[in-house]
C-alpha cells in the first residue's frame, strides 16, 4: 500500500489545514497568543455508505466500492460505490468494472465453447473450472450506482476464500478490509499446483496452458487483463469447487495485439502474480494464440468472427444498460449478441 505523504498537502483536509493555520498566524502576529493548530476532529466526517433497496449487511469494502449481502437472494451480493461522483454518482472504476466483467464473461463463454477447450483430451474435460460471477442488474438508487453478482463461498467450510497466485514462489496471507477481519490466503506456485491436482485433477502446466490461451486471446482482442484475481470457492454447498475470475476494475481496452507485439515481460508486469508466467506451458500457449504457427488452422470458428468492431459493439450494448436517469432509472439488461 502506498505511503501517505502529508507534506504535500494534496488532499482537501491538508489544503484546509495549511490555509487555516496561516490565517491564524496572520491574525495573531501582533498578539501574544500562540497560534492554534486546527486539527481534524476525532470523529471525522464520514458520509454513510450509499445503500440500495435490497442491500443487506456490508460484507466487505475496498478502495471505491462496498459489497453488500443481497436481501433478495442468499447466493448473490450487491456491489455499490463508496463515493458519489458526477451527476449520477457512478465512479469510473465501478462503471469500468461492470463493463469489463460483462465483456470478459462474453469472451470466456465463446472460448469455452471451442472444440479445443471441450476436447476429451484436455485434462479439464468435463469440469466446470473457470467461471465469472455473472454481473447483472445495474441500478441507480439514492445517488449511487450498484450492480448484482454471484456470491462466492469458501469451498471448505473451515477455511476462507483462496486466491491462486502461482507467480509467487510461496504462500502469503493478506489482511484486507473484509468485515470480521477474515484473512485472504494467497497460494504460491507449489500450493497452487497441489490444489489444482487435488480438486480438479490438473497440474500447473495444464492451468498455464489454459490461461495462456485465454490471456493471449484477450490481448489479441485488445482486452488487457490487468490485476485480475482467480478465487477458489463455490457458489453454494451444493456446487462443486470452481475458480472464479473477478476484479476487473483495473482492466482496460488497449490496442489489439498480434505477432509483432509478443512481449512476455509486458504481460508479466500487467498480470502481476495471478498468472503462471514462469510456466513454459503458459508462455507457449500465449505466443501461439497471438501468433499461430504458419498454416495452422484455428480450432475455434466462433473466435474468427470476433473483431475489434465486434468488441466495440458489445461495449456499446453494455453501456446502454448502464444508462441511468434520475427520473427513469436504468435501462433493462440487454443481450450481448455480437
Amino acid at each position: 500500500m502506498p505511503r501517505l505523504l502529508r507534506s504535500h498537502g494534496s488532499n482537501c483536509f491538508g489544503a484546509k489545514l495549511q490555509h487555516n493555520t496561516s490565517t491564524s498566524i496572520r491574525k495573531n502576529t501582533m498578539s501574544t497568543e500562540r497560534p492554534r493548530l486546527l486539527l481534524k476532529p476525532k470523529t471525522a466526517e464520514r458520509r454513510p455508505l450509499p445503500r440500495c433497496e435490497h442491500c443487506g449487511d456490508v460484507i466487505s469494502s475496498g478502495t471505491y466500492g462496498a459489497i453488500f449481502a443481497s436481501t433478495q437472494s442468499p447466493v448473490e451480493v450487491i456491489k455499490g460505490s463508496l463515493a458519489k461522483e458526477g451527476e449520477l454518482g457512478c465512479p469510473r472504476d465501478l462503471r469500468n468494472e461492470f463493463r469489463m466483467a460483462l465483456l470478459v464473461e462474453h469472451i470466456l463463454k465463446i472460448f469455452q465453447s471451442c472444440p479445443w477447450y471441450k476436447s476429451d483430451r484436455r485434462p479439464w474435460h468435463g469440469k466446470a473450472l473457470l467461471q465469472t460471477l455473472h454481473p447483472h442488474d445495474w441500478t441507480f438508487e439514492n445517488g449511487a450506482c450498484f450492480f448484482s453478482m454471484s456470491r462466492v463461498f469458501p469451498f471448505n467450510s473451515s477455511a476462507g476464500l483462496i486466491e491462486l497466485t502461482p507467480g509467487y514462489p510461496t504462500d502469503r496471507f493478506s489482511k484486507g478490509v473484509i468485515t470480521g477481519g477474515e484473512r485472504w490466503e494467497k497460494l504460491g506456485a507449489t500450493s497452487t499446483n497441489d490444489t489444482l491436482q487435488r480438486l480438479f485433477g490438473i497440474d500447473l502446466a495444464a492451468w498455464g496452458e489454459l490461461l495462456g490461451r485465454f490471456a493471449g486471446l484477450c490481448h489479441k482482442l485488445g482486452i488487457i487483463l490487468n490485476d485480475v484475481e482467480f478465487i477458489l470457492g463455490r457458489l453454494s454447498q451444493e456446487h462443486p469447487p470452481q475458480i472464479f475470475l473477478l476484479d476487473f476494475d483495473k482492466c482496460y481496452m488497449g490496442r489489439p495485439q498480434g505477432c509483432a507485439d509478443i512481449d512476455i515481460h509486458s504481460i508479466e508486469r500487467l498480470t502481476l502474480h495471478q498468472f503462471p508466467t514462469n510456466e513454459a506451458s503458459f508462455r507457449e500457449a500465449y505466443r501461439k494464440t497471438l501468433c499461430p504457427p504458419h498454416g495452422q488452422v484455428d480450432e475455434c470458428s466462433p473466435l474468427k468472427s470476433i473483431t475489434s468492431e465486434t468488441i466495440a459493439h458489445i461495449i456499446q450494448q453494455i453501456d446502454v444498460q448502464m444508462h441511468c436517469t434520475r427520473a427513469g432509472g436504468c435501462s433493462p439488461r440487454a443481450s450481448l449478441n455480437p
